[in-house]
């Protein structure tokens, strides 16, 4: 797990992404600590901080030679300070790494749209933070950039080379690689089937086809690992009125990032002051307490196991029994060309769990394929599925309800060769979904008509537009704010039922996004090019465990309570678009729905 740090003049000015015309002078975090940032990280079980010496708005939390755009202009230690610095030298002294992003759009500087003369300029204050701050562990790059800004193109081999060449141990992450590459949402969900197979050859930063980012590739010539990226808060940057999620929800996320074979990248920003605030830290600890109570006792530990056949024989150094021992040095390797491949764990007592983990010993390559879990019952007197899965690689995390057994088995399906394990647990998490947690949603607003699915409103406000007597939208001038510019939110009814009722609830953005896993102009203009798309989505919801927190309305009149967080509790939970975009390529041959590619 990585600690990213979200930190500069939005901070002061209550915003995302800055215009590049703030007063350097905001910039002032009376209280900056950064010992205290790299120890919260530290305690809470991350092995790197990632900052943003530059984001959009171009301020450099550095002295940079190359702008006076800087902390050198600002009011913080009368402008003699460097966050980077600083931040360097908690990280060194505390044994963590440092990762630093560095913002290929800037709004502030002039060459920006003038390409060598902006390429130019980026590469000389990568060189600085290259060449001044010791060993960088990652480089972290994006695509964002706003509608409407000048073209620019960013020559990217020549900014990868100079990583390479000034820093040779970093990772250098985007989109599209070249060394880790991101997994395609900012909600911290991977798929269900994660390789760390990769043709980078497929890919391009900011044109990849979400879903090869997603699941990346069983026959990929390169090896380049998934990062799931998410904020704790509802914003990037931190906002006096904004609140961490509940230390549950980033247990969720854990559970489909990390154990999806994905490095977990959460962003915890500081306040004004200069701190992590104390909302956040409580969360962490909390998180960390809930990580510990889960996978401090692995139950496997008082099993005997054997296999279906071990490499070499009994006396050899692959046995079964090596797959309870952590650490990737020993695992247990099957004999070559068999058909098929399995570890039985017998108990003394019958033991019951929750959670299955499985790792493979990742210097070996990424092999498994697909797997499953039974257990024994005894009065049946037949083996029982429990659970199934589909990659590995360095770790495979699966929750289900409860279960009982003195006799487990698992057995791998299908493998690119020859499977190794290295480390099996099972697990008694009682933070883990129950019966009681079984959620069937239902969207009650249908696509029959565009605007049951969301509001047109302004982007700058997010004011609905005003419409006319049929409900259309009358102009997408805002009177508020003055804005032109309008966007689709999400707005949808949904019909949940659990063991015990069934209400209507209504459901926004940014809850809703977690659902469709792209925003609602996106899934709007995908639905339009693939017309049965839209009546697929109660199918693709049918049957989802999910773990909602709702509100009362803030309009007393309004009818329906509100879904303020949703956290999917199913282990192969898949965003809506992206399961109707693997849909819709395999009916494109039927002339079902287009193949078109929109990046969400």
């Amino acid at each position: 797990m990585a600690m990213f740090l979200h930190f500069g003049p939005n901070t002061f000015t209550n915003s995302e992404w800055g215009t590049g015309k703030a007063n350097p002078s905001v910039f002032n975090p009376t209280h900056l600590n950064a010992s205290q940032w790299v120890q919260i990280a530290k305690d809470s079980g991350f092995s790197r901080v990632i900052l943003t010496a530059k984001h959009h708005d171009g301020f450099c939390l550095w002295p940079s030679e190359y702008t006076d755009y800087s902390v050198k202009s600002s009011s913080w230690r009368n402008g003699t300070g460097d966050v980077v610095a600083e931040l360097a030298a908690a990280a060194a002294e505390a044994g963590i790494g440092l990762g630093l992003y560095l913002s290929p759009w800037d709004r502030h500087d002039q060459s920006y749209g003038k390409t060598l003369e902006y390429n130019e300029f980026y590469l000389s204050q990568m060189t600085e933070l290259l060449t001044k701050y010791g060993e960088i562990k990652e480089v972290w790059l994006d695509g964002a950039k706003g509608e409407g800004e000048k073209d620019m193109e960013y020559f990217f081999d020549t900014w990868f080379s100079l990583i390479h060449q000034l820093q040779p141990k970093a990772v250098i992450f985007s989109d599209a690689g070249p060394d880790v590459r991101w997994i395609g949402d900012e909600a911290g969900l991977a798929g269900s089937t994660c390789w760390s197979l990769f043709n980078r050859t497929n890919a391009k930063i900011g044109d990849t086809d979400p879903l090869y980012s997603q699941e990346g590739d069983k026959f990929g010539q390169d090896w380049v690992p998934a990062e799931c990226d998410v904020s704790i808060r509802p914003g990037w940057f931190w906002h006096a009125l904004e609140s961490p999620k509940p230390a549950v929800q980033l247990l969720d996320i854990y559970y489909n990032s990390v154990g999806r074979n994905c490095l977990f990248l959460l962003n915890v920003p500081p306040n004004s002051s200069g701190l992590i605030s104390e909302q956040d830290i409580k969360v962490l600890e909390e998180f960390r307490e809930m990580k510990h109570s889960i996978f401090s006792n692995n139950l496997a530990r008082k099993a005997v196991v054997n296999s279906s056949s071990i490499r070499g024989g009994q006396s050899s150094q692959f046995g079964p029994m090596n797959v309870l021992e952590e650490g990737l040095d020993k695992y247990w390797a099957p004999e070559e060309n068999q058909k098929k491949w399995v570890l039985y764990f017998e108990f003394e007592d019958p033991v019951s769990f929750n959670v299955l983990e499985i790792q493979e010993p990742i210097q070996m390559g990424q092999r498994i394929a697909s797997f499953h879990l039974e257990t024994w019952k005894t009065g049946s007197g037949k083996w029982e599925r429990v659970v199934s899965g589909t990659t590995v690689g360095n770790k495979r995390l699966l929750r289900f309800l409860k279960v009982e057994s003195r006799s487990l088995k698992l057995v791998v399906d299908k493998a690119r060769t020859d499977p190794l394990i290295s480390y099996l647990g099972i697990y008694m998490d009682k933070f883990s979904v129950s019966s009681r947690n079984s959620t069937k949603i239902t969207i009650t607003r249908t696509l029959k008509e565009e605007q049951q699915l969301h509001d047109l409103v302004c982007s700058r406000c997010q004011r609905v537009l005003p419409s006319d007597n049929n409900g259309l939208v009358s102009s997408s001038f805002c009177k508020f704010c003055k804005s032109k510019e309008p966007k689709l939110l999400y707005r949808i009814l949904m019909s949940i039922a659990t063991d015990t009722s069934v209400k209507t609830v209504i459901c926004f953005d940014r809850a809703a996004t977690v659902l469709f896993g792209c925003s609602a102009d996106e899934f709007f203009h995908f639905t339009k090019l693939n017309p049965l798309a839209a009546s697929m989505v109660n199918q693709v919801f049918d049957g989802e465990m999910l773990r909602m927190t709702l509100t009362r309305p803030h309009n007393r009149n309004a009818q329906h309570m509100r879904v303020t967080s949703i956290v999917p509790l199913r282990s192969g939970f898949q965003p809506a678009i992206v399961t109707l975009r693997h849909i819709c390529t395999k009916n494109a041959s039927l002339g079902n729905c287009s193949t078109t590619n929109h990046s969400s």
